[in-house]
């Protein structure tokens, strides 16, 4: 256009990313920080609020049904049980998507947690303690990555992101131990 057009405009942006962290680390821009910084809403991980998995589940099961052009089947106590004790490391897309293919290769009017084709949880991943399961893994492996990846259960870009997350601390308490804390 050749003339000045006035606009209302409103950007809606989400990181999985600490930026405020990120500015004090500087790997994320102060200016733009800033320029994004308006409402912050802080929506934790769905392994943090497990009290909502029943309620997605129903909807989303609600909706993969109607769009497949079924009935809505019941979800079996067990794999109830089983959608509340998984992380979901992706979140509520991960929890729709497990629950579309549990839809799509179920037998009958109830879903079992055989349906859900779940991989049960292993021993130190995503818990509260997690972190340091990482770093032990790395040192126990002489910090090979593609060892602590495949000790954990993991992809090897799993390890190298978390090993990113913990920061420049978690790089201490790898090369150090818990010592230098």
């Amino acid at each position: 256009a050749t003339r000045r057009t006035t606009v209302d405009v409103r950007v809606v942006a989400a990181s999985n990313r600490d930026l405020e962290r990120g500015v004090a680390d500087g790997w994320f821009r102060e200016d733009l920080y800033f320029r994004l910084k308006g409402l912050v809403l802080r929506l934790p991980p769905l392994r943090e609020r497990r009290q909502d998995i029943p309620l997605l589940a129903a909807r989303f099961l609600q909706e993969a049904a109607a769009e497949a052009g079924r009935p809505t089947p019941a979800l079996s106590p067990a794999a109830l049980a089983a959608l509340e004790k998984s992380d979901w490391p992706g979140n509520a897309r991960e929890l729709q998507n497990c629950l579309r293919q549990a839809l799509a290769l179920a037998d009958g009017a109830e879903i079992n947690a055989e349906d859900l084709r779940l991989t049960p949880r292993e021993a130190g991943r995503d818990e509260p303690g997690g972190d340091a399961a990482v770093l032990a893994a790395l040192r126990q492996h002489g910090f090979d990555m593609q060892a602590t990846a495949r000790a954990l259960g993991w992809d090897r870009s799993t390890v190298t992101q978390r090993l990113k997350g913990l920061g420049v601390r978690g790089l201490q308490e790898v090369v150090a131990g818990p010592a230098l804390q």
